[in-house]
């Protein structure tokens, strides 16, 4: 929206014609040393106007004060400052040196007909103005920062901000965001200069960097900004998402290829089909010769297998429908079976994958993190208790080379930044080591965590939308794709141990097991035949 924000305003002679003959909407305040703490908030475009009048030519310590809270994030709005006196050079440096700290870049200051702004870069200069349009043209020559230096903390976290050997042996830095922001220097002549982290264990070290941030020691930190942190951050290029890589799937044992082309359901309807014909076969020879089960049992199976069998009579019309029947139905099965179990040894079969947060609650793998990430992961309750429960710690280089691995035998927070380029580490493999939970359990910003108030934030953004919609941002997370390759950081996995045999031992261990079933069933029922005949010989 379109807001005129007038503070302590007061019109010449008391008159208040100059509010009424406004259209767009208008808020007037005035700032006391007693007054509330006020902070505009809203979507307000930048065609919003601060108006605020000085009765002296300084500044009054208490507008000033409240002025930087009452702006708060918006501090790239236009201001202009009205003074009733004519104000010294001294006191146009003093006005334009707090409207820099505060972040305020878009600055007029008028005494009747006269005009000034400053100039920031290469240091702050006060310059007086004939006309708006002077000030309008000023919008070109703040751009040009004259050697100023932007200092960024050196995060050395992949793949934004990092350190890599070139293929000369030397230290350099790289990373998407860190190319973005040396970019931005470059086209706007301004100098990057490396602040180094602050020293301590993980958990002090952000907190050491948030306090550099408040402490406007720092200007840039090439790190997304997380919804929880009480920070500022530049325009965001996307939202990124937080996932959980667990390991993929272990695959099942080879001997259980044997069940998997059919499901349980069909084995029965086969084994009914079985023992249901040769109930028929029995019926239909019982009424022409002796009871023989066992080779009724015996022919409707080869037959279903597709097994000839030359002792096969054909004396009615039933014998042949059955046979007919049989010999189609086992012809087409069987070869359903084995082309569905050659599929599946060549592709392979595997464990039920986890793929919901609620299934993890039976995972055996810890989670890993470092110490400020493990104690903010604890705080998602939504996630499963035993998750939670399960989770560990360890230092950063030991979580960064089990993590660039993809070491199976843990579960990642990644956002999807990271994620992307471990992930492209797996393509040349046949089974993916680790796969993503799509369920979010995080979120962030994909931008440059900055400063409070900082004065040039709306040239920085202006600059990463640009960047973002030409696909120049594309490019360089690319070339950190192929940096980190070069340099052994990532590596295009492949898998190392050779193809498996498909007719292992192993393999036939369910076949040996029928077998093995089978013939202990036959001799249980050669034993009962010879008892049976034992018995009938006796009688």
């Amino acid at each position: 929206m379109e807001l005129n924000v007038f503070i302590n305003f007061v019109e010449p002679g008391g008159e208040s014609g100059t509010l009424q003959a406004l259209d767009t909407p208008q808020m007037q305040l005035e700032l006391k040393s007693n007054a509330s703490s006020y902070r505009l908030a809203g979507k307000i475009t930048e065609r919003a106007l601060v108006v605020v009048y000085l009765v002296q030519s300084q500044l009054d310590p208490v507008v000033a004060e409240q002025l930087t809270q009452l702006l708060g994030e918006l501090h790239q709005l236009q201001i202009v400052f009205v003074c009733r006196e004519e104000p010294t050079s001294w006191q146009q440096q003093e006005i334009f040196t707090y409207c820099y700290q505060s972040g305020f870049l878009q600055v007029l200051l008028m005494h009747r007909s006269s005009l000034y702004t400053y100039q920031p870069y290469p240091s702050i200069q006060a310059v007086e103005l004939f006309n708006i349009s002077e000030y309008l043209a000023r919008e070109r020559k703040i751009r040009n920062f004259y050697g100023f230096p932007i200092r960024t903390i050196i995060t050395n976290i992949s793949p934004r901000d990092f350190f890599s050997v070139d293929h000369n042996n030397r230290l350099v830095r790289t990373g998407y965001l860190y190319h973005g922001l040396k970019e931005f220097t470059v086209r706007y002549n301004a100098t990057l200069v490396e602040v180094p982290l602050p020293k301590g264990g993980v958990i002090d070290r952000y907190e050491g960097v948030i306090e550099l941030l408040f402490a406007r020691e720092i200007d840039f930190v090439s790190y997304p900004r997380d919804l929880i942190w009480p920070v500022q951050s530049t325009v965001p290029f996307s939202i990124l998402n937080e996932y959980l890589l667990v390991p993929h799937a272990p695959p099942i044992a080879r001997y259980l290829y044997f069940a998997k082309p059919f499901g349980w359901s069909l084995w029965l309807i086969l084994v009914a089909t079985v023992f249901y014909v040769t109930i028929m076969l029995f019926a239909v020879r019982s009424g022409r010769q002796g009871r023989q089960m066992g080779v009724c049992f015996l022919r409707s199976l080869s037959h279903f297998l597709y097994i000839s069998n030359h002792e096969t009579r054909i004396s009615v019309w039933q014998d042949l429908l059955t046979y007919l029947i049989l010999t189609l139905s086992g012809f087409i099965l069987t070869n359903v079976y084995l082309a569905m179990l050659s599929s599946m040894l060549t592709s392979g079969l595997y464990e039920p994958q986890y793929t919901t947060l609620e299934s993890l609650a039976k995972a055996p793998y810890p989670t890993l993190h470092d110490d400020y990430y493990l104690a903010t992961f604890r705080t998602k309750t939504f996630l499963p208790e035993p998750v939670l429960r399960n989770s560990l710690s360890t230092d950063v280089p030991t979580l960064e080379k089990l993590r660039n691995g993809l070491d199976n035998r843990y579960m990642y927070c990644l956002y999807e930044d990271r994620m992307e380029l471990l992930f492209r580490q797996q393509y040349l493999l046949k089974t993916p080591r680790s796969k993503v939970i799509r369920q979010s359990i995080g979120a962030a910003l994909e931008s440059y965590v900055v400063s409070n108030r900082l004065p040039y934030l709306r040239v920085f953004n202006e600059y990463a939308r640009r960047i973002q919609e030409h696909g120049i941002l594309d490019k360089m997370k690319m070339d950190t794709w192929r940096i980190m390759i070069k340099t052994g950081l990532l590596t295009l996995m492949r898998d190392e141990e050779p193809a498996s045999q498909a007719y292992d031992l192993e393999f036939y261990f369910i076949a040996f097991f029928l077998w093995a079933a089978g013939l202990t069933l036959s001799v249980l029922v050669f034993v009962l035949e010879l008892v049976k005949q034992r018995h009938h010989n006796r009688s």
